[in-house]
């Protein structure tokens, strides 16, 4: 009698198990699993589109300003050669010469790292904002994960799919705007 009440017992955890087994297998939400193009959705982001216009836009009048001190620079040396090389003027246009070449030389490597610590700083509040957004995104579609293709063997293959880029685009631009 001991024994068939042992074997009942086994019988029924062992059953039991299979049916929790059984549910959890059935009923478990797939896991949803997507990847998007990480430079096309740098390139296509707004935000992006907007700091790199300004990065523009300071480059060109950078560009600008230390252009017409080369023309200045220019119209110095032109002068120098013109000079007679033992009056007064000529080594006055010499110390003019030299200060100008120093400060263009100046001011263009300090124009470079002040662009680059720009772009550094922008490119980090890009990368930041999207980041954000794709995890928002993820959250309320539910994905389990998403993986960002660079390009570089990061992700070897994706199937079209799983690419969510343009979505992500989409959504990532009416977050920035605010809609």
């Amino acid at each position: 009698m001991k024994k068939l009440h042992f074997y009942i017992l086994i019988s029924t955890t062992v059953l039991s198990l299979l049916t929790a087994v059984f549910v959890l297998v059935t009923y478990q939400s797939p896991k949803r699993v997507a990847y998007v193009n990480i430079s096309r959705v740098i390139k296509e982001f707004e935000l992006s589109k907007t700091y790199q216009a300004e990065i523009d836009a300071n480059i060109n009048k950078q560009k600008m300003f230390l252009d017409s001190m080369t023309v200045e620079f220019s119209a110095v040396v032109a002068e120098l050669n013109n000079s007679n090389s033992g009056s007064t003027s000529f080594k006055m246009l010499e110390a003019k010469r030299d200060s100008l070449y120093s400060r263009i030389q100046y001011l263009d490597n300090a124009f470079a790292k002040n662009n680059q610590e720009m772009i550094n700083k922008y490119n980090q509040e890009v990368f930041t904002q999207i980041n954000q957004y794709v995890e928002e995104f993820g959250k309320q579609r539910d994905y389990s994960l998403i993986f960002g293709a660079k390009g570089d063997g990061t992700i070897m293959y994706g199937s079209e799919s799983v690419d969510i880029t343009s979505e992500i685009i989409v959504y990532i631009n009416q977050a920035y705007r605010g809609e």
